[in-house]
């Protein structure tokens, strides 16, 4: 182990600190220090390292050293000769000098002392185990040179075995290796078992090169050192000087930091070696600084220059933000903070710096030292998810959050979310109740400011104990609800984390919906739906559902939705016709998400919880369904105002397919005229089929999105009448010479009813896109249409034919208009606002969540791209879910105004989503 934590930084400025990932965007140039805010600290303290993951840095002060947070607090006094970071153990090895030398043992986040400081050599705990040395005993460890004795210990200093052998490590990744009296190198397990025997040509590794939290260890033989893997496999030769390693890890971005002949290169997993450059640090976010000459810059991970090197000095990328030194002398020439495009965000200004991490970086003016916060993150004051919760909470998309609109929240649930702070909940005055179970937070300011707050849920919080124990003090009339879910379903522990995200929900779902599934047979036409028949299956789904939560947060895995906590019944038809009664005692079952009644295999429907809360009253809500055997229905000439067409339905309603229509008339009983209920019907896998409604003059397309597990189409219906599916093509005479990709993206919408042409049947593809013809796509693409919704914007006038689609819209939130209360329907729609309203609409209809760190994905978007600061977060998860138009180099520009040929592939995206 490093005796002293300062020195775990490069020479050349190479700060190798793991950092959260960066961002790509055009910024006005230079902050400077009138804009910025910093916390400046006790001028006393001489040093800063670097903040880990329970929110805690370690400081000097007088030659001692001690721990403060991100709001500069001091929670552990400097009292320590020797101080390290603390490891995702919460635990940081700490020592004090004595007459016979430095003695150390560990600290918790408190500052107390949980293993005695009486050792003369520890590991880090990356493990629940650790190696230890005892000073005084006739032990010889070669590698140490010194007499000790040496053992195995747990986080509560108990011993647990005595090592015997010549050179060894501590725990990490499950493992340990060491090189036993017979010169043999053995990797052991947990168990202390020899797992894997290797060759003798190993002399040992480094006192702290234990396996480290990526699976790998630095070893050294007699030509070098190199790199091994848990199964004992030389994955880079031991051929180097020196191997660094930062924050318990050797790989980033697949490569680590090698010394060799005295110069400082990169080496891949393949052994391959990068040396074009005089000097190089670690990748972070996608960067690596690196020197030639006398000057530095960074490479991308082409090993291409993407910031030449033109600076005396640069730190590592930390939060899209890296420290840099421009003109004069290294030790004099003062520093500030470029983005990956190179450009100044925050004016040279500071004497020293760290790196960004958790919104904070260490700064250095005038001799002091301070907090300075993130000048970029500022801009959004209230967290985007928080925001994104409330909105769901109010029915409000988009528009001003009002000061009332905040205090009509008293219950907000963020459970499974991916939240790194509640940067915001403060405004919510009247919250009486919040669920932040699941979440992984490091910051909760902003609980402490809220005067009636009861409840706080937490199962399986990551909250450290500090943490907890701080928010107990600030919090003393607050009913602390803490529980561990235990993952005891096979199903959830053979759940696979790491497919990508849509087939990660996807069978998450269907675990869930597996749980909550019941099989019922009805008896005569009539069947009720009361809660004794739905509680202990709703009470499965929601176990499971918390273990799928608890599983994705033990995996450390981000999974980007809210799950559903779905009742499906499956009913034995014994009727042509059957009418479904809810009764009104379900709605006691508040876990409910979905409620599915599968009447055949042909038809089912669906009840949203929101539909069950509204209809829930009186004698609740009836659904009667009824097969129609009708073999076809003869369509005229239709008319819908922007599109006319002919149409015929016959009993082979396939395109040819060979099998007949299955009709179904559908009557429903509803306390809310306006709300609508699933309906999922039989259809062959046909990219043009839909759901139509017959109606008194011809029909009406519905839509619908095809389910391969269900072999279903699905839509929403708000009217009663006679459903069907039935192959609906659809082609535009102007867009035969678009990319085939493209051209079948707006034949499937408009087969859908969702994208529609003008009165000669084109579809305009090079034209743009107004503000009312998106919303009215969005309207029918979310089934949100509702033709008693009224306008009061001053230039959207009843009988134009976007006004009913621009009612429905503001009615929901969806939009709010400009200050002088007009929507503007002529305007063009630029790239990012559509993707801020096609991110909502995922919020708003589908428990999408914004990225916890929106710059891991940020970081993706190709250097020199334009994203609007405000649009950020929106762009960010545009990106996570492939929603972003780009040109092929991989540039966007948040500023193009949309074509619709655009559009209609961004909403396609949107489309396969809803």
């Amino acid at each position: 182990m490093r005796k002293n934590f300062w020195n775990r930084i490069l020479p050349l400025g190479m700060v190798l600190i793991l950092c959260l990932s960066m961002v790509i965007f055009d910024v006005r140039a230079g902050f400077n220090e009138a804009d910025l805010e910093i916390i400046w600290l006790d001028p006393e303290i001489q040093e800063i390292g670097r903040f880990t993951e329970n929110g805690l840095a370690g400081f000097k002060k007088k030659g001692k050293v001690g721990y403060l947070n991100t709001r500069g607090e001091i929670i552990v006094p400097a009292q320590f000769d020797v101080g390290h970071p603390f490891t995702e153990h919460n635990l940081a090895a700490v020592g004090k000098s004595t007459s016979s030398g430095t003695l150390l043992g560990f600290i918790n986040q408190t500052g107390e002392v949980v293993v005695p400081l009486k050792y003369e050599w520890v590991n880090d705990f990356l493990d629940e185990i650790t190696a230890v040395l005892e000073p005084n005993s006739n032990q010889l460890l070669s590698f140490l040179g010194n007499k000790g004795e040496a053992y195995f210990i747990n986080q509560k200093g108990e011993k647990l075995m005595a090592i015997d052998a010549n050179s060894y490590s501590g725990f990490g990744s499950g493992y340990s290796w060491r090189i036993n009296r017979d010169g043999e190198t053995q990797i052991i397990n947990k168990n202390f078992q020899v797992v894997r025997t290797l060759s003798k040509k190993y002399q040992g590794g480094e006192v702290s090169s234990m396996f480290l939290k990526d699976g790998f260890a630095v070893i050294k033989a007699s030509t070098g050192k190199g790199v091994i893997d848990t199964q004992g496999r030389e994955v880079i030769p031991c051929r180097y000087e020196e191997i660094y390693y930062a924050n318990s890890r050797l790989f980033f971005s697949g490569f680590i930091t090698a010394k060799k002949d005295g110069k400082i290169m990169l080496v891949d997993k393949n052994g391959q070696e990068y040396s074009t450059y005089d000097h190089y640090s670690r990748y972070k976010e996608g960067l690596c600084a690196v020197t030639k000459g006398n000057k530095s810059g960074f490479i991308d991970l082409n090993g291409d220059e993407a910031i030449a090197c033109q600076y005396e000095k640069v730190w590592d990328f930390g939060e899209g933000l890296a420290g840099f030194q421009a003109g004069g002398q290294k030790d004099s020439a003062k520093i500030g903070f470029i983005n990956k495009s190179g450009q100044t965000v925050i004016d040279p200004a500071f004497e020293n710096v760290g790196v960004f991490y958790q919104g904070i970086v260490p700064v250095k003016k005038d001799g002091r030292w301070g907090l300075l916060k993130h000048p970029l993150k500022s801009f959004r004051p209230v967290n985007l998810a928080v925001e994104s919760v409330v909105r769901q909470t109010l029915g409000k998309l988009t528009g001003e959050l009002t000061e009332q609109d905040w205090l009509k929240i008293t219950h907000l649930d963020f459970s499974g979310m991916d939240l790194s702070d509640v940067r915001g909940i403060e405004k919510a005055k009247n919250l009486k109740e919040i669920n932040l179970s699941f979440a992984s937070l490091a910051d909760v300011t902003g609980l402490e400011e809220l005067p009636d707050l009861k409840t706080l849920i937490l199962k399986n919080s990551k909250l450290s104990k500090l943490q907890l124990a701080e928010i107990r003090l600030q919090l003393p009339k607050v009913v602390f609800q803490i529980t561990q879910v235990e993952i005891t379903e096979a199903a959830v522990k053979n759940w696979d984390t790491e497919q990508n995200t849509e087939a990660l929900i996807a069978s998450a779902q269907s675990i869930i919906e597996k749980a909550g599934k019941k099989e019922v047979i009805a008896t005569g036409n009539t069947y009720v739906i009361d809660k004794n028949l739905t509680d202990e299956s709703a009470r499965k789904a929601e176990a499971v559902k918390e273990q799928l939560y608890a599983k994705a947060g033990q995996d450390n895995k981000e999974l980007g939705k809210s799950l559903d906590t779905t009742i499906k019944l499956s009913l034995k038809k014994t009727e042509p016709q059957m009418t479904i009664k809810v009764a009104e005692n379900v709605k006691e079952l508040k876990q409910v998400d979905k409620l599915i009644v599968e009447l055949e295999e042909a038809i089912s429907l669906e009840l949203s919880a929101e539909q069950l809360a509204q209809e829930m009253s009186g004698s609740g809500l009836e659904i009667a369904v009824e097969e129609v055997k009708s073999s076809s229905h003869q369509i005229r000439q239709v008319s819908d105002g922007e599109f006319t067409y002919l149409n015929t339905v016959t009993a082979d309603g396939f395109g040819g397919s060979g099998e007949s229509i299955k009709s179904y008339r559908i009557k429903m009983k509803k306390k809310n005229a306006e709300a609508k209920v699933g309906l999922s019907l039989k259809s062959p896998d046909s990219p043009y089929t839909a759901i139509f409604r017959k109606t008194a003059t011809g029909e009406e397309v519905i839509g619908g999105k095809y389910d391969a597990k269900t072999r279903k189409l699905s839509v929403k219906i708000g009217e009663d009448g006679e459903y069907y599916v039935k192959q609906n093509e659809k082609n535009f005479a102007d867009i035969e010479q678009l990319p085939k990709t493209q051209k079948e993206m707006i034949k499937v919408l408009a087969s859908k009813g969702v994208l529609k042409g003008d009165e000669k049947g084109q579809f305009n593809p090079k034209a743009g896109i107004s503000r009312s013809e998106l919303l009215t796509i969005l309207v029918r693409l979310s089934y949100v249409y509702d033709d008693t919704a009224v306008s009061n914007f001053l230039d959207v006038k009843a009988g134009s034919w976007y006004y009913p689609f621009v009612s429905s819209g503001q009615k929901i939130g969806v939009i709010n208009g400009y200050p002088d209360n007009t929507f503007k329907p002529a305007n063009p729609v630029g790239a990012a606002e559509m993707a801020k309203m096609n991110m909502m609409m995922l919020v708003y209809k589908k428990g999408y969540h914004f990225p916890k760190d929106e710059y891991l994905y940020l970081n993706k978007i190709a250097k020199g791209s334009n994203i609007p600061v405000w649009a950020m977060g929106y762009i960010a998860m545009a990106e996570r879910e492939g929603m972003l138009l780009k040109t092929g180099s991989g540039l966007y520009d948040g500023t193009k105004m949309m074509s619709r040929e655009e559009a209609a592939e961004m909403l396609y995206r949107l489309w396969e989503k809803m």
